[in-house]
């Protein structure tokens, strides 16, 4: 993934796709998530749970439309979504902007109600976001200046955890919550791309 919000060619914006057992695990929907998970040969429709990160647009932005989308490829089961404050706002925005487009899908193609299928829950602090027979997430709040409702999260299975740092400032406390992990997924920057952005400015 790449750091956005850009669009251009080669890597998408940032999303990630945790598979344990048969549970599918969307983190983050940059702009391209619904794209790149189709070029993996991953149904939409067999997306269980959303997590977010954060409300920077390169990591909420195809939100919706990747929800929209598995609904237009036959989705019929619920899929939970989690995020920081804000997460259940922007899920009734969508179904707002797109109102007349989904009554009259449903209506016309005989849809189940595409509002009914997706349970956004806001995330007030730290602790287990999910917990099921195959993962148990965890979220962290680490900060992304100037943004606060910030998380990692760690995903605890039978076959080794993996952590996601998220957009972070240095921060040891998160390194204290990745400690012993399997995987460690975090945030780099390319320096001498920084200070090239910075000479534009």
């Amino acid at each position: 993934t790449k750091g956005g919000p850009r669009v251009e060619t080669g890597r998408s914006n940032p999303a990630n796709l945790i598979e344990v057992g048969n549970t599918r695990i969307v983190l983050d929907c940059g702009m391209g998530v619904t794209n790149q998970l189709a070029e993996a040969l991953v149904p939409l429709t067999s997306i269980k749970y959303i997590l977010i990160s954060h409300h920077h647009s390169d990591h909420n932005l195809e939100y919706g439309n990747l929800v929209y989308n598995a609904w237009a490829t036959g989705l019929k089961t619920e899929i939970h979504s989690f995020g920081p404050k804000g997460t259940e706002a922007m899920t009734t925005a969508y179904w707002e902007v797109n109102k007349f487009d989904i009554e009259t899908r449903i209506a016309d193609e005989g849809r189940p109600d595409l509002r009914k299928l997706l349970i956004a829950k806001d995330i007030d602090a730290d602790g287990v976001v999910l917990k099921t027979d195959d993962v148990t997430i965890t979220a962290f709040r680490t900060p992304h200046p100037p943004i606060t409702d910030n998380f990692a999260y760690k995903f605890e299975t039978a076959d080794g955890t993996i952590v996601f740092s998220s957009d972070t400032e240095y921060n040891p406390k998160l390194a204290e919550f990745a400690k012993g992990c399997d995987v460690l997924v975090h945030e780099a920057l390319y320096v001498p791309g920084i200070e090239g952005i910075l000479k534009k400015v």
